[in-house]
Order: structure tokens, then sequence, then C-alpha cells
């Protein structure tokens, strides 16, 4: 193995090969498509931004490893490939299987590259496997084809089949490879040209080597791999073999090269095992918008899913398998038919949940969960569970696994960790009831707002805070309650658990409708303020469309009908679709999945117009993205580099409800069905099948005329209670289509200013965290409910005099973040700022937060497990020395002192660039005091931290959190004259920062 035979650095490997043969790609009888119908898959060359948003992005893959084809320039980039070590082991965010990307380029004999003048991307039908093709102006053509071959243990394969036709002389086909912006040095002891990619630290990352068969092989003039091309057709395999040992990877690729015809069979092999693994899955026919959008969701859903453990999750190299972004891969399985493909879902969920003794909300894909590694019912009691949310939809999962497939087994084989979940949460007490917060979760409350404020400045957004109370939360614990109340009478008999269940369930009930309806706006609040429980009065969708998907409330139920009224009149758009908020129509994917299914609820004559443009919402791969711009999906995160439009999660929700408004099916315990089955005027639609309830599979056939009857045909296995009759093998029975129920128009929507009714008092404290003590006729505001510049304007005058004594701005009030949700151009409105000043003349007060300002930061120093935070070698020594170096593990490290100032009192604290995962900095200021005095210290931190005063602790905590200023009240004791602070912050990944001020 030469020089780096079998160094440490040099476990993570990619190798890769071209091997020249002359064997022809053979596709099998289906042939290939090309998806030409949106109009995305044979494009211009443009700018890459454009060219990630109008092209479609083609999975490959076989369980343990994948990549995405055609995301890019080139057509044939390979992008973001991920292999074996998906995820650092027991982590996630820390990717450990990052392979980088892999396109090849023509040059010609000048070594120019060639610039294509038309290209395109095409499907190989029910399998995961993806062509490209590229033309240039002089008539050459390049074509890949790419697939994911299986392999043993750590080490994977992804095969490229390249054919290039010259149109001219001396083309050359130069193989380019990128990893995380690696540099490439030259070695010779891997065959003729083998290249090593390192960081500049020392630690070398990733290789590449590459092996050719024949003599046409020699670098090219960036010392890159290349292939000397005549005027000719030359086709070649690129074996890409993925692993963490390197000399089992060498052997593994030298074999593969030896037998160049054997490597080229296994294409239509790879083809025809995807091929099974789709075989009798529900389809749509005739060909079109539908069946290709559904054969995608299935196909990425399949594409994404570990094999070894059954897990699915966007393999884009940082993400886990999140329990509740598993509701859209659970409902494509049971769609599909596929439930053991469901089983293993929820299996895998269950064993890491025991491995680990809680149930969290992620898991890395790849988490080796072991054999039957349950725990006793005894054990699965004392185990603990994500605060909210989550454990909601692991009971909802069950629920909605047992009702289509009536598996008894696996549920009593689950059911103490599904009661577990359903009845360890955490809760607030609050006036009517339990409260529950937000999970936290970015993606899902702020899918749009996080990546657009306040950088892109959109504004007014319309969201709720991040640390609100949730309807949503609470809805969906409402529902799994109440689903595994059942299921504690139909599988356990046990009707004292079920009594249990059905009596919290009823103080969850009340508390929804007696704390969240706002009988004003005929609708429910999706949040409530944490400080004193004010309502967020105005519709956020993914929340207001809660009540009807989850089932907690009827269709005919008035307050879910109101709120859907209100919703459609404040949020629907002139397309039928529905936006996030008043003021914003970036959304995120799940969000016309569930516009669509609550009109179906309630047969809302909307829903027959809008199944078209709902599909229509979809990527050009026939995904739904993470998050949608107003015109269509996202291509990305910043720069693209990340692209999250490939998504198992929002593609099954949407699927789901267009499935759900075609069929109505609705299941229980696999034995019994119902259908109320759908049809738009304009859908191409002859039959959907086969559907699979319990082991019975049948199909439905549509008629043309849109008021007529569907045809349900028993297929296979025993006889099914279908809308109350037993329909046997061979039986048909006809369902008339449903129709639009009549609905009238809408009035307009006009919500009341949120401060309208603000009352008078000594003084308005304007925050976002804990103001500490009230005294009377203090007047409390939010600064994270949705009003607007002219509203507090208005509110701080009243017949041109003061309303308050006094405007207390809190620091956490200020500053533009998702818990005040207002950029900083908010207290700068003209509007406002005339009214601040009309304020202090006619008498009124302002108290501006003073802050603590100047620092000295140091670091970052690791920080695994939050050790560092308690290294005995802390800064707290005196006489100070700015310039020490302290041991760290008994190693030096430069610790000096580096000056920080900031004018609002928060800080980031990141002191390079780069990840900064778990580690500490330390931050030290001066704290002057007159006198000797008692004083509370006002912090915010994330992550966790520690705080000492002149040389004693005061306070700690370690948790990961969000920063928000004023969150901790600490109280201290100063001394006359100079006080030294320092304030250890952690960060174990993502932000980090610290806020602080003395009063």
């Amino acid at each position: 193995m030469g020089a780096i035979g079998h160094d440490a650095a040099m476990r993570r490997l990619v190798v890769l090969a071209l091997a020249l043969t002359t064997g022809q790609l053979q596709l099998g009888a289906q042939g290939t498509r090309t998806w030409t119908a949106s109009g995305h898959y044979a494009t211009e060359p443009g700018e890459i931004a454009q060219v990630r948003r109008t092209r479609g992005v083609l999975p490959i893959a076989n369980g343990r490893a994948f990549a995405y084809v055609g995301y890019g320039e080139p057509a044939n980039r390979l992008f973001m490939i991920t292999g074996p070590g998906y995820q650092t082991p027991g982590r996630n965010h820390a990717p450990n299987g990052r392979f980088g990307q892999v396109w090849i380029e023509v040059v010609d004999a000048e070594g120019k590259p060639l610039q294509p003048d038309r290209r395109g991307w095409e499907g190989i039908p029910r399998a995961a496997a993806a062509k490209t093709w590229e033309t240039f102006t002089a008539g050459d053509r390049l074509e890949t084809v790419d697939v994911a071959l299986g392999a043993e243990d750590d080490t994977q394969i992804l095969l490229r089949k390249v054919r290039f036709t010259a149109a001219g002389p001396g083309r050359r086909l130069v193989l380019h490879h990128e990893a995380g912006g690696l540099q490439p040095t030259l070695l010779t002891d891997h065959g003729p040209l083998g290249l090593v990619g390192s960081d500049g630290d020392g630690q070398d990352r990733a290789w590449l080597s590459t092996t050719w068969v024949g003599t046409r092989a020699r670098p090219s003039r960036e010392g890159l791999p290349a292939v000397d091309v005549g005027e000719e057709t030359v086709v070649l395999l690129v074996p890409l073999v993925l692993s963490h040992d390197q000399e089992r990877g060498t052997a593994i690729l030298r074999a593969l090269l030896d037998a160049p015809d054997a490597l080229n069979a296994k294409i239509p092999e790879a083809v025809a095992s995807w091929q099974s693994e789709l075989e009798g899955t529900l389809t749509a026919s005739p060909a079109g918008p539908l069946r290709d959008h559904l054969e995608a969701v299935k196909l990425l859903t399949l594409a994404q899913r570990s094999s070894p453990h059954g897990g699915v999750a966007p393999m884009v190299s940082f993400k886990g398998v999140w329990a509740r972004d598993s509701n859209g891969p659970l409902k494509t399985f049971l769609w599909m038919g596929r439930f053991d493909l469901a089983a293993d879902l929820l299996t895998y969920y269950r064993r890491a949940s025991a491995r680990a003794k809680a149930t969290h909300r992620e898991y890395p894909l790849d988490l080796d969960v072991g054999p039957e590694d349950f725990l006793t019912p005894a054990e699965w009691a004392t185990t603990g569970t994500d605060r909210c949310e989550v454990p909601s939809y692991i009971a909802l999962q069950h629920a909605w696994y047992y009702a289509a497939t009536g598996d008894r087994e696996l549920l009593r084989e689950a059911w103490p960790y599904v009661l577990r979940n359903v009845t360890h949460q955490q809760t607030f007490e609050g006036p009517h009831g339990p409260l529950q917060r937000f999970n936290g979760d970015e993606t899902y409350l702020h899918g749009a707002f996080y990546s657009l404020f306040p950088q892109k400045d959109v504004w007014p957004n319309h969201l709720p805070r991040v640390s609100a109370y949730s309807l949503d939360s609470l809805l969906a614990w409402d529902a799994a309650l109440h689903q595994t109340a059942r299921l504690a009478r139909t599988l356990q008999h046990d009707d004292a658990t079920a009594a249990a269940l059905d009596a919290r369930r009823a103080e969850v009930r009340r508390s929804i409708e007696e704390t969240f309806w706002l009988d004003d706006l005929q609708m429910y609040a999706p949040a409530l303020s944490p400080l004193d429980l004010s309502p967020h009065a105005t519709p956020f969708a993914p929340l207001a469309l809660r009540p009807l998907w989850l089932g907690t409330h009827a269709p005919d139920d008035p307050r879910a009908l109101a709120n859907l009224r209100t919703t459609l009149t404040a949020l629907g758009r002139d397309d039928g679709l529905c936006d996030m908020t008043e003021s914003l129509s970036w959304s995120i994917g799940t969000l016309p999945g569930y516009w669509l299914a609550n009109l179906t609820a309630v047969d809302h004559p909307l829903a027959w117009e809008i199944v078209d443009e709902v599909l229509a919402t979809a990527s050009p791969a026939g995904a739904w993205a993470e998050i949608h711009q107003p015109d269509g999906p996202s291509w990305g995160y910043g720069d693209g580099t990340l692209p999250n439009r490939f998504r198992p999660w929002e593609s099954g929700l949407v699927m789901d409800a267009v499935l759900r408004f075609l069929t109505g099916m609705q299941t229980e315990a696999g034995a019994r069905v119902t259908l109320k089955p759908r049809k738009p005027r304009d859908l191409e639609l002859e039959m959907l099948g086969p559907l699979r309830v319990g082991d019975t599979r049948f199909v439905l056939r549509y008629p043309s005329d849109p008021q007529g009857k569907v045809e349900v045909v028993h297929l296979e296995g025993p006889p099914l209670q279908v809308n109350g009759e037993e329909l046997a093998l061979g039986g048909l029975l006809e369902v008339p289509l449903a129709q639009p129920a009549a609905y009238p128009a809408q009035a307009p929507w006009s919500p009341p200013s949120p401060l309208a009714g603000l009352a008078k008092g000594t003084r308005l404290i304007v925050t976002t965290a804990d103001p500490g003590p009230l005294s009377d006729g203090d007047v409390l505001l939010d600064a994270g409910l949705p009003f607007t510049p002219t509203d507090l304007a208005a509110a701080l005058l009243a017949d041109d005099a003061p309303r308050y004594r006094t405007l207390v701005l809190g620091p956490s009030a200020l500053h533009p973040d998702r818990e005040t949700l207002k950029p900083a151009r908010f207290w700068t409105d003209p509007a406002l700022a005339a009214a601040l000043t009309r304020f202090e003349q006619l008498g009124g007060r302002i108290e501006r937060p003073s802050v603590l300002a100047d620092w000295l930061l140091a670091g970052p120093f690791p920080n695994p497990e939050s050790k560092g935070l308690f290294l005995e070698q802390r800064p707290l020594t005196e006489p100070f020395d700015r310039d020490a170096v302290w041991p760290v593990d008994g190693q030096p490290v430069d610790a000096r002192w580096h000056p920080r100032h900031t004018a609002d009192g928060r800080m980031d604290l990141h002191l390079r660039d780069g990840p900064q995962d778990d580690v500490c900095v330390f931050a030290r200021s001066i704290v002057a005091s007159a006198t000797a005095r008692d004083a509370t210290l006002l912090l915010g931190t994330d992550d966790g931290c520690r705080v000492w005063l002149n040389g004693e602790l005061v306070f700690e905590s370690i948790e990961h959190r969000h920063l928000t200023p004023d969150q901790f009240r600490i109280p201290i004791q100063l001394r006359e004259g100079d006080n030294v602070l320092v304030v250890g912050v952690e960060d174990r990944f993502g932000g980090f920062g610290l806020a602080a001020r003395i009063r």
C-alpha cells in the first residue's frame, strides 16, 4: 500500500476507476423514457442557480450508497455521493460517509472545455438508475448511465457507463473528482495515476485511485485522469468503489477491472432488482402526471431507505431518521402495499429507542440498532421521550399501520413503547388544562422563514415564535391519546388504561378548545405567548390545517369548518393553493398536501379544481422539496450545495393527500375499508391499484363520466368489508363518485390589530423573555406576536397623550431573530420613530437596555460531552494574563484573548470559519460597580454555559438551546470596584452565541 498504507488518516476512501469496454448497455424490455412532459428534462445551458431550479434531480441508490444525478454543471455530475459510514455512529449532523462529486468533462486538442448546447435527463422506469446526455456544437455527444450495485460490509459500488461519440479529432475525456474542497496531490503508487485529497492540516480525508484498462490513459494538463478519443464512439465503465478500508476497496476495484464484461452485465441486473422491488405496487393508468409522480414518490422513498435496518431519510450526508418525518415514508409504504417495509421502519425506530433507552426525535440512518434488542415492559416504563410531538407521532404511526395491516403481533411487541410515548410527554399547566411547546424544529416551524429572515428582509411574516405554546403539539397528542386508547381496548383488552387515556385526552381537548379557540376570529390560534398566553391571532397554514388532517376534529365539526373557512379567506391564493401566512408565500413542502387533505375532508369544490395544481408543485423529478418559493420548489440551501428537494417526508404526505382525494379510503384493522372515490373532470384516470388492506388486494376502475360509478374489483386474498358489504375474491362492487358540497362565498379577511385592546398602565414592557415581577398596572407586550410598527405606534398614544408612563424596551425585543420575528428596520420605521419621539415629548419615558458591550474571548477549545467547560485550567486565575497558553489534555493550546465589542449585548462566538461543533469559548468582561450591591445577571446562551464571578461559580446550565436574551435571571453580589465576569459557552452544533447584561 506504499507510503499511505494503513495510516489511520486514510480510513475514508474513494476509489474510482475507468475501465475500457465495448459492451452495450441493455435496459430490458421497458427501455428508457425521457421526462419531457414537464418541460424540464431537456434544457439549454444557463446560470447555475437557474439550472438547479429547473433541472430534475434523479437518484441512484442501493440502500447503502446514494448519489444525485443531474444536479449542477455539467449534466453528468454525480452529486453528493454518499457511502457506507453515512453518519458518525451515534450522532447526527456529523457526516462520515460523504465522498464528494464526480463528473466528466470534454476538452479539445488544446485542452479547452467544450460547452454543451443541449442536454437532457432520462429516468429508467421503475428503477433507481438514471441517464444523462449532452450534445456539443460540433456534433459530439456524451451519454452516461448510472446505477448502484450491491456490495458487502463497508464497501459499496456506484457504476457509471459512458458513451462518447466524437465529431472531430483531438477530443479528450477528463474525469474530475471533488471532495469538500480538498486539494489533489499526485501519487504514483496506485496504478498509472492516483490522487489523494488533503484539507491542508495533514489530515487526509478522501483518496481517489484511477486504474485503466488499455493504453489510452494519461494525465490531463490538470493532473486528472483523461482518455484521448479519435473520430469514433468509445464506451467506458467507471466503477466508483466507496469504502473506509483502503486495502479492501483496492482489492474490489482490481477484481472489477479484471472482468469488465461481468461488470457491464451488472447494470441490467441492478435495473431488474429495482423492478422487482416495485413489482405489484400501487400505480395508476393511463400514463400521465399522476402516474409519473406516484412512481417518483415510490422510487425516492425506496432509494433513501437504509437496507440494513429500514430507516428512511434524505441522503444528503447530514440528515438522520426523524420520527415525525417518517410519516411520509410510512404512508408511502402503506399505499404501495409494502407492509414489510412499513414494519421495518417502525421496528428500526423502536430498536433505536431501546438502544438509547429514550425516544429521541432522530437517529443516524445507519445506526446499528442490533438484533431483537427490546426492553421489558418495566424497562420501557422508565425510558425517556422527546418532550412532545415526536412521541405522539410514534403512537399515531403504529395506529395507521394497524388500521391498514391488521398486524397484531407487531403492535403487541411495540405496546410498552407506544404507551410510554403517549403518556410521558412534557406539559405545562395552563388556565384550562395542559399546554405543550413547539418541538423546536426549524424546518417545520420555520420552513420558509428560517432561510429568509432577516437576511432577505421578508417581513412582516406572521409566523409564531419558536418558544410559544403550540396548538400543533396538543393536536398531535389529542389524536395519539385517542388512537392509543382504541388500541388498548382492541389489542390489550385493557379498559382501565383506555379509560385513563380517554380522561387525559378530555383534558387536552379542553385546553385546545378553551385556550386556543378565538371566537371573534372564528379560528384556532396556532400558538400562545410563553409570557402571558396571549394568542397568536393570525393563521399559520401548517397548524390551521392540522385539526382535519389529523382527524382530531370530524369534518362536520362546526369549529373545524369555521377554522378552515377562515384559513381559506386569509391564506387562499388565486391558483387555488394557499400561502404559509398572510404575508409569506414561501412555504414548507408538505403544505399543498395538508391543503388538499383539508378540502377533501369537507368535500369542498376547490379540491376538485386543484389536484393538478398540487401535482405541479413538485420538483422536476416529481418529488416535493423541503421549501417552496412562491413560484416553485427551492433548489437547495444557500448556494444549493445541499439540495433539499428530493424529500421522502414531504413527497409521501403530498401523495398521501392526492390518494386520499382519489379514493377516500379509510381502513380499519386490516379487514374493513370505507371508500369515497372522487375524480376531477380533467384528470385522466382509468385505474388505480392494486390497493392493499390486510392480505387483500383490489383495484379501482374509474369511469369517464365524472358523475359515474367506480368499480371495486377484488384481486387477491380473503373477503373484505367494503362500505359495509362483503367483497369476495373476484367480486365487483360499484361505488358512486363523490360530488362537491355547496359552500357560500367567503367574506374578506379583516383581522383586528393585535394591539387594539392593549390596556393602559404604568409601564409598557416589550420583551420576549421573562421580565421579572410586574408592578400593579404594568402591561406586558410579547414582541414575538405579529404586530407592525404602525400597530405599536398607535398603542403608545391615546388622544395625543402617552398611554403609559414608561416604555421599557427589553434587549430581547430589539434583536432581529426568530423570537421577535421582526427585522432591525422595525425600530427605524418612520411611523414608529415619530411615535417614539412624540411619546417622549409628551412626558413619556423610554427605558432602553444597558448591556455588557466589551469582552475578551478565548477559544474555541475541544468540548466533547461538555468536558471543556469543566477543565481545571479555566481562565479564572489572577493576575490576568491576556497572552496565556493553557494546557488542555496535557498539550499547550493557544488561549490568547481577543477583544470583541457588541452594541446590543449579543455576540456570535464563532472565532474561526467552518464548523465548530463540540467546542467551547470563554468570554471575560469587567463589571464596574460604585458600591457593593446585590444585582441580577440577565443571561442567554447557545448552547450550555457555566458562569463565574470573581472566581466563584455562580451558575451553570448544560443543555442544547437557542440564544434568547434575558433567558436566565441570576442573582449575584457585586463588590465595590471591578468585578471579573467569565462565561464559558459550549456549542454542540448550529448556532453559538452569548447575550448578557447587569441590572
